[in-house]
């Protein structure tokens, strides 16, 4: 699996416009009012799906965006219950998904970020995970030392987005 941190909403829409290859099945999960799903669309994967916890960001963009699709569900659910729904009704399921975009705010603390990477585990078959985390790109780089004594860790092979 490709992974790409960043600490930046620049950062991570430039991945978002210029990693994704088409024909993959993408989700955003934190997709607020849409801008970066919209630009995951442009890249011409096979499906884009947008979603969000907050009902009224995905009114949002919905309404920016009336040609995409969002829905309603929450990153912190272990079993990713609403997403598989939101899936469901587009005739796609978990194990579709080949790339996944993270964007809980990248302010949100450490251990939330953690909590929504470990519930991925739902993704079988995901090949691409692009994560915006000002705190997992901070730890990233406190433990490069460890990465490089060959360690292994948290962010072994990952790739970092400047």
């Amino acid at each position: 699996m490709r992974i790409w941190l960043c600490s930046r909403t620049r950062e991570y829409r430039r991945v978002a416009a210029t990693v994704v290859l088409p024909g993959q099945w993408v989700v955003e999960l934190g997709c607020h009012e849409g801008v970066t799903t919209s630009l995951l669309s442009k890249r011409r994967p096979g499906f884009v799906l947008g979603v969000d916890r907050s009902a009224h960001a995905v009114r949002t963009a919905t309404g920016r965006f009336p040609q995409l699709h969002f829905g309603v569900a929450d990153a912190l659910d272990s079993q990713l219950h609403e997403l598989r729904e939101n899936l469901q009704n587009r005739g796609a399921t978990l194990a579709d998904v080949k790339a996944c975009f993270l964007d809980l705010g990248g302010d949100a603390r450490l251990s939330t970020v953690l909590h929504a990477l470990a519930n991925l585990h739902c993704l079988p078959h995901l090949e691409l995970l692009v994560a915006k985390s000002e705190e997992l790109v901070r730890l990233k780089k406190q433990s490069e030392m460890l990465v490089q004594a060959d360690v292994g860790g948290l962010c072994c092979g990952a790739e970092k987005v400047e």
